[in-house]
This record gives C-alpha cells, structure tokens and sequence, in this order.
C-alpha cells in the first residue's frame, strides 16, 4: 500500500511541475503532447472540446476551455466565452457589430472573437494608466 501511495505522489509531483512550464499538456487518446505557450496562436472552443490552434498545426481535445486556461500564463487572455488568445500574436482588433470584435492574428487567417467587454479589459492592459 506504500508503494501505491508514494507512486501517486511522485505521479501528482511531476504533473505539478509539468503544469507549472511553459508548455501546455493535453492527452489525446493514447498520447501526451506538450505545446509550447510561445506556439498556441489562439484556442477556441468547438464540438465539445477545444481546438489548439497554432502556426503550423491543429491540436483538438476534450478538454475545457477553462481547464486549459489554468494552464496558460498572463500572455493568453479569454476574450470571449469560446475563445482564449495569445496577446503577443494579435495583429489587430476589428469592430464587426456594435457589440462585437474580431481579432487577427500575426501567423494565420483565421480569426476569433472578442466581445465589447474584453476589448475594453484589454485596452487597460495594453495602455496602463
């Protein structure tokens, strides 16, 4: 029973400390992928899980948008209810609707939304004063 004990332990240890870097870890199927904070361009949520969206590749997984959000340091910022971006990647923010934005990124087309209150959580940060 020890051993089982002191395994679960070193097993919780290491999970601590690989969330605690600068990669994120999901699990899919039958494999573990640590991404690079510096690579994800924007996450997003779809079908029941969430995309990964990064410059050269795709990562889907049935994680939450909120669960991975833990993993992220202060450079992601959760711009509307199904999306997460990465603030060094933004390349602008365009009104779309009177309540509504979208953000263009530096490495891909693809875009995301940002609602009129995130924009202005943003504004703050980007212009401290």
């Amino acid at each position: 029973m020890n051993t089982l004990n002191e395994l679960k332990n070193d097993i919780n240890s290491e999970k601590d400390i690989l969330t605690s870097s600068d990669k994120i870890i999901i699990q899919n199927k039958s494999e573990t992928i640590f991404i690079p904070l510096d690579e994800i361009i924007f996450i997003e949520t779809e079908n029941r899980g969430t995309t990964i969206h990064c410059k050269n590749k795709v990562y889907t997984n049935h994680q939450t948008l909120s669960k991975l959000e833990k993993q992220l340091d202060n450079n992601f910022i959760k711009t509307h209810k199904s999306y997460i971006v990465n603030k060094n990647k933004i390349r602008k923010i365009k009104e779309v609707a009177d309540l509504s934005y979208e953000v263009q990124f530096i490495e891909t087309d693809k875009t995301a939304l940002m609602s009129r209150y995130k924009f202005k959580e943003l504004k703050k940060y980007l212009n401290p004063s």
